[in-house]
């Protein structure tokens, strides 16, 4: 058995966990964006959100990104520019579920989360070039 495996397990369950914590503390109108160690990913945890945030995130061309969607109500939106001038992914209104898009540059790359009254999660990660 690989003995990074239980510290692996281990790692993911106290993240879990703190992640819970913060959503039951998360005051109405508000967000908590939270980036994961290794810089390939956010969480962004929506409490009658409505305002515009953004975050950047560096990604290779041929990144493929993978966006988790937990709507409980109100409207997201999302919008992903590069700094250069490319735009892989432009939503309004997402609805829950999940999607990937793969940029065509590397660049540093904005995302721009919209809500109207919205309570949810985005989590958005970098899966790489698949």
């Amino acid at each position: 058995m690989n003995k990074k495996l239980p510290v692996i397990i281990l790692l993911l369950t106290v993240s879990a966990l703190i992640a819970f914590t913060f959503a039951a503390c998360i005051p109405k109108g508000s967000i908590i964006i939270l980036e994961d160690r290794d810089g390939k990913g956010v969480l962004a945890e929506l409490k009658e959100y409505d305002k515009v945030d953004k975050w950047e995130l560096p990604l290779s061309k041929g990144d493929e990104v993978r966006v988790e969607v937990e709507r409980v109500e109100g409207i997201i939106g999302l919008t992903v520019s590069g700094k250069k001038g490319s735009e892989p992914y432009n939503g309004s209104k997402l609805e829950p579920g999940a999607f990937t898009f793969t940029v065509e540059e590397s660049d540093t790359y904005v995302f721009i989360l919209r809500g109207s009254k919205a309570t949810g999660k985005i989590t958005v990660r970098n899966l790489g070039q698949q």
